[in-house]
């Protein structure tokens, strides 16, 4: 049985285009790239969670830093439940490496981004043009 689209949902029905509906019938190619749009929609949010979460990471991490120059020699870290004293370079040492590690993380994250929007404008593209092919046939 062929699946119908519309803008909010995908519907199973037995239908032609019908002008007052706006319900196109959709071939099994186009229900397929429909589904991979859905996927690839899904992993732009997820990606978008994960950025999010990334940023706030950085937020932190520069805080801890610029208090830590404002501090004076005397700094402690938090090492599980216990709190020890530090040496202030290498606490600055290791937040500039977690710092860059973040960076790195949301350039990767923003390339996967990048990529999967292109792919998905370009199933949107295909789509658009399959379904357009279709309603010239009726």
């Amino acid at each position: 049985m062929p699946l119908l689209w519309s803008k909010d949902s995908l519907q199973t029905k037995n239908c032609k285009f019908c002008g007052a509906c706006g319900i196109e019938m959709v071939s099994n190619e186009a229900e397929k790239k429909l589904a991979q749009l859905q996927m690839i929609e899904e992993n732009l949010n997820h990606l978008s969670m994960k950025k999010q979460a990334i940023q706030s990471e950085e937020f932190e991490v520069n805080n801890a830093l610029e208090e830590l120059i404002k501090s004076g020699d005397e700094v402690y870290r938090i090492v599980g439940q216990i709190m020890i004293k530090s040496n202030k370079e290498d606490v600055v040492k290791d937040l500039e490496e977690k710092k860059q590690r973040i960076e790195l993380k949301f350039k990767s994250i923003e390339k996967q981004e990048s990529t999967l929007q292109e792919k998905a404008k370009t199933i949107k593209e295909e789509v658009m043009g399959a379904l357009s092919k279709e309603k010239e046939d009726v």
